[in-house]
Order: C-alpha cells, then sequence, then structure tokens
C-alpha cells in the first residue's frame, strides 16, 4: 500500500505457506511476488529473510524492511497503539493480549504500557509447535532464528493453544459478532476468553485483533480445506450457534 502511495518498486518475499488472499492482494497493489521455501530454518539461505537480504545486496538501491529484526517496528506501536489503548481504556488497562509474530505489537505496546503501570500483565499466547515458548521458559532454541524486535522479558504470561482452537473461535466470532479475523487473532481471544474465565475481580482485558479474516477464506473459512486437515468443522460451527444462542 505504501509503495502504491508513493510510486514505489516494491518486492515482497514470502512463503509457500501464505495463503493465496495474501499474495493475490500484493500483486493488486502493483506489488512483485518472490516466493520461497516455507518450513527453513532461518539459516537456511533460501529462507525469506536471507533472500531479502541477498536481494539487497546484490542490488544497489534497494531497501530492505528487515521485519523481523528492525527496532523501528516495535517502536512504531510504542508511539501509536500503546497511548491509544491507554487513552481508550482510560488507563484502566490490566491486561494485554497480543501475539508474537514478528514481535513489534506485543513488545512497543507492552514497553509502554508498562512504564505507564508496570502492573499491567502482558500475555503473548503462542501456537503449539513455535519456538517462542521453549526460548522463554527454557531459554531453549529449537532451530536457528532471530527475532530482535520480540523482546520477551515484556512477557509475563505465555499460553500455549492449537490451531484448531484458535481456527474454532475465528468462525466463531464470524457467526457471533460478524466479524472476520484470522488465526492469529483467534488465538489472543481463545486466550483472553480463557484468561477471562479465571479472573476473580474486575479487570480490562484487551485482546488484539491483529489480522484480517478475508486473508484466509481459502483456509479458515473454507470447509474442504479445514476438512483436509482433519478439523471437525461440523462440531466447530455448532458450538459457535450454541453460543450465539445463549
Amino acid at each position: 500500500m505504501f509503495s502504491a502511495l508513493r510510486g514505489y518498486r516494491c518486492i515482497a518475499i514470502t512463503n509457500r505457506g501464505t495463503s493465496k488472499e495474501k499474495v493475490q492482494q500484493l500483486y493488486a497493489y502493483g506489488a512483485e511476488v518472490v516466493v520461497t521455501a516455507s518450513g527453513v530454518p532461518t539459516d537456511s539461505p533460501v529462507h525469506c529473510q536471507n533472500v531479502e537480504k541477498q536481494l539487497v545486496e546484490e542490488n544497489p538501491g534497494y531497501f530492505g524492511l528487515n521485519q523481523y529484526d528492525s527496532p523501528l517496528n516495535p517502536e512504531a506501536y510504542y508511539a501509536t497503539l500503546g497511548p491509544e489503548l491507554w487513552a481508550q481504556t482510560n488507563g484502566k488497562i490490566t491486561h494485554l493480549v497480543a501475539a508474537g509474530s514478528t514481535g513489534g505489537t506485543v513488545s512497543g505496546t507492552a514497553r509502554f504500557l508498562k512504564k505507564k503501570n508496570q502492573a499491567i500483565q502482558v500475555i503473548m499466547p503462542d501456537p503449539h509447535g513455535s519456538i517462542f515458548y521453549d526460548w522463554w521458559a527454557h531459554r531453549k532454541l529449537v532451530k536457528p532464528t532471530s527475532f530482535e524486535g520480540l523482546d520477551l522479558s515484556l512477557i509475563d504470561v505465555m499460553p500455549r493453544f492449537s490451531d484448531e482452537q484458535a481456527f474454532a473461535t475465528c468462525r466463531t466470532i464470524a457467526r457471533r459478532m460478524g466479524m472476520m479475523v484470522g488465526g492469529s487473532a483467534g488465538g489472543n481471544v481463545h486466550a483472553a476468553l480463557t484468561l477471562a474465565r479465571k479472573l476473580k475481580g474486575p479487570a480490562t482485558v484487551v485482546a488484539i485483533l491483529c489480522d484480517s479474516g478475508t486473508k484466509y477464506l481459502s483456509k479458515i473459512f473454507n470447509d474442504e480445506w479445514m476438512a483436509s486437515k482433519g478439523y471437525n468443522v461440523a462440531a466447530m460451527d455448532a458450538s459457535a450457534a450454541n453460543r450465539s444462542a445463549r
């Protein structure tokens, strides 16, 4: 979007695990898209981060955003989302629930909020199979990685969740709230609801809805794709219908 507004040539680098809607959206904005291998370690030359670095090194005039490691990523949220949440809750926020991803949202927002009130709890839901929990809980890396934008020292709780729980929550939100959100947002809401059920006093829990479900129409909201992955969509949707009827 920014490149289209400014007239820049944009080369977007992603991997084969990216939904077709995301790739099509990039093409719609006029970007060139480079699709790399998925599931490779970050020290692999074909990992998307390293492909970006190579393109920048080999082409004078290219600028790489370096999303995973750029300190500007969390700084953007420190300057924007953090103050916004503090103002909109009148300083009453008690819990922030935000996924890890590339680190900017949870790190920048948490740093601002904890500067305002150190007692605010930061919850970073982490899906099973992710590397973050092992590093946060045991200082153990499962595979080589780089996430300089993510400050795990700010995280108070890191609950685990399954893809099935996140996807079921996405489908429930669509049917109950009329909102389309993606898997990371579904994981955040699942964790926030689990937390809310355990709280014994007044609290203001903010969950970040960080991605749009329109980018996952061919996956999370596609019954055939869900069934091909072994998910019981009938049970998911029946549960969502029961909640809506309450």
